[in-house]
């Protein structure tokens, strides 16, 4: 069984096989290299710190209420940092969830409205002890929001950061956490994660 770690998105996971990975490039910082995460059914690459392992079957808290049920997760976990609660604490995870019919702006225009309604709901489920408003963000050229927040899990204070990213039909959540006295020193990767996440347009379906 694959070990679950702790990271809060707002989506309930499921769990499918794993997409094999590709060693690319290089990076400065704790690690000498970067690999690829490409999955072509869903539509999104990223890279990570090859020091971090693929878990298909990470899964992650869920928060009722926001979004559509993730129909895919993934996670990229570091076995040999921080733990909380016994879980794997430093890590990435994807989740992609299916949406309904309406254009991008209107699905934006809701994501937003749910994501701002539930923050109460979001702070009470886990102890929050810095919560950032919602901020608009685009990464790669796919629209949505960003939502950071630092929280405590047992005795360690986490610190993590949640995009969720719109295109087309699907909604992509990709959340970054780490030990926050950690954040710091692994932000640099971070934001080669982030920067690499890129979301493709699905095929147009034949009439």
């Amino acid at each position: 069984m694959v070990r679950r770690f702790k990271m809060i998105v707002i989506t309930v996971a499921l769990v499918i096989g794993p997409v094999p990975l590709a060693a690319c490039g290089s990076s400065s910082g704790r690690s000498t290299a970067l690999k690829t995460y490409m999955n072509s059914q869903f539509g999104f690459s990223l890279q990570y710190d090859s020091r971090l392992s693929e878990s298909s079957g990470a899964t992650a808290q869920a928060l009722p209420g926001v979004g559509a049920s993730a129909v895919f997760n993934i996670g990229f976990l570091d076995a040999k940092r921080t733990t909380a609660d016994g879980k794997h604490a430093d890590g990435i995870f994807v989740a992609v969830s299916q949406l309904g019919n309406p254009g991008i702006r209107e699905q934006v225009s809701k994501l937003r409205s749910q994501l701002k309604a539930n923050i109460v709901i979001f702070a009470s489920a886990i102890r929050v002890s810095s919560l950032s408003p919602v901020a608009s963000a685009t990464v790669n050229g796919t629209s949505g929001f960003r939502l950071a927040y630092t929280y405590e899990s047992g005795a360690t204070k986490l610190r993590a950061t949640t995009y969720f990213l719109i295109k087309a039909s699907r909604e992509y959540e990709l959340t970054i956490q780490s030990a926050a006295d950690e954040w710091s020193e692994l932000q640099p990767l971070i934001q080669k994660t982030v920067s690499s996440f890129t979301v493709q347009e699905p095929p147009l379906l034949a009439t």
